[in-house]
């Protein structure tokens, strides 16, 4: 998946991201209604689901960049932190709405059923996407235009860009080094549950629910800020990210578990929310495509450092290794807060 989020930055940036979108989307609502029509009949097997995941997956990963370059064609930079701050706000109000939604349709409608509701979703996004206007990517300028280059020069060109850049770069490095050091507790969150506090689904929902409140106000607080010293923030976010998860690992109760993971899901929406805004800001639109697609492999970084944290859970706990890498966050970020003047100069 890390090579082909970077291949959908190159076809964002070479096709018109509108129809990009409608073609993943299309594949998604396929699969929907595949996965549906092998419900209904009572004849779905695992394999059908693995098929139906990696074909969804490959999608996904290929519109995710257009879904994120598209946004200031759409809003204009002088709207652009309002816009991706209320994006993030809904992302995280579907985190908490969603999962209920979907299990109170399951126990009432049948798998089925909430199947084909994805599947006409889908159909819906498609439609609502046709009253955007199909642009064409920006010409480079010497006039070549980068349909007339090849995949590999591009993402090469892409790189050149993105190491020459004085923003950029840091605003990368810094993301990277915060999905895989601080965002593996979404994916370990149900084994610190049960090990630490030797609870169940109740209580897992209760701190997903706390984490997803927190990100909900977050995001909406970001939306309201001036654009002012967003680089400091940024950090600072990050810094709170950090202190945030190593005080959730040290506590042994579970309702300051829940207050600090609402302070977890703040943090970690300020920073999302901020560092698409800062990349879109002094990204140029030639590149805008592949700048984003390097941003979104924060999803398939933080299975990456998931995979770490189980690998020393195993030996010292899953306390222990989610609280180590918590701190190595904390201490790598301060030391950019210190050292990197490149952030505080950022608005």
């Amino acid at each position: 998946m890390l090579f082909l989020t970077v291949i959908g930055g190159v076809v964002a940036d070479r096709a018109p991201k509108k129809i990009v979108l409608q073609a993943g989307l299309a594949v998604a609502m396929v699969v929907a209604f595949a996965v549906a029509a092998l419900v209904l009949a009572d004849v779905i097997r695992f394999w059908h689901l693995v098929v139906a995941s990696l074909v969804q997956g490959t999608a996904f990963a290929i519109m995710l960049p257009a879904g994120q370059s598209i946004i200031p064609e759409i809003v204009g930079r002088e709207r652009l932190m309002n816009a991706l701050s209320l994006n993030a706000a809904g992302m995280n109000l579907m985190r908490l709405a969603a999962p209920a939604a979907a299990g109170f349709l399951i126990v009432f409608a049948g798998t089925g059923t909430v199947y084909v509701l994805i599947g006409s979703m889908y159909i819906v996004s498609i439609l609502a996407l046709m009253a955007l206007p199909t642009s064409r990517p920006t010409p480079r300028g010497d006039g070549s235009g980068l349909g007339v280059r090849s995949g590999l020069a591009d993402l090469n060109d892409g790189r050149r860009y993105i190491m020459s850049h004085p923003q950029l770069r840091p605003l990368l490095v810094m993301n990277i080094i915060t999905a895989i050091l601080g965002m593996p507790f979404v994916m370990m969150l149900p084994g610190f549950v049960s090990e630490v506090f030797g609870k169940g689904a109740g209580h897992l929902a209760a701190l997903t629910a706390a984490g997803g409140a927190g990100a909900l106000v977050g995001a909406l607080v970001i939306a309201s800020l001036p654009p002012k010293r967003r680089g400091l923030l940024l950090l600072m976010s990050a810094i709170l990210l950090a202190g945030g998860l190593l005080l959730f690992t040290a506590s042994g109760t579970f309702w300051l578990s829940m207050v600090l993971m609402a302070v977890v899901g703040f943090a970690t929406a300020g920073r999302q929310a901020l560092g698409m805004v800062l990349l879109q800001t002094f990204v140029e639109d030639e590149y805008r495509g592949r700048v984003m697609s390097i941003f979104m492999l924060q999803i398939s970084l933080m299975l990456l450092g998931a995979f770490l944290v189980g690998l020393t859970a195993e030996s010292i706990g899953v306390q222990i290794a989610l609280g180590a890498m918590a701190a190595a966050l904390l201490v790598v970020m301060t030391w950019m807060l210190i050292f990197m003047p490149v952030f505080r100069r950022m608005d």
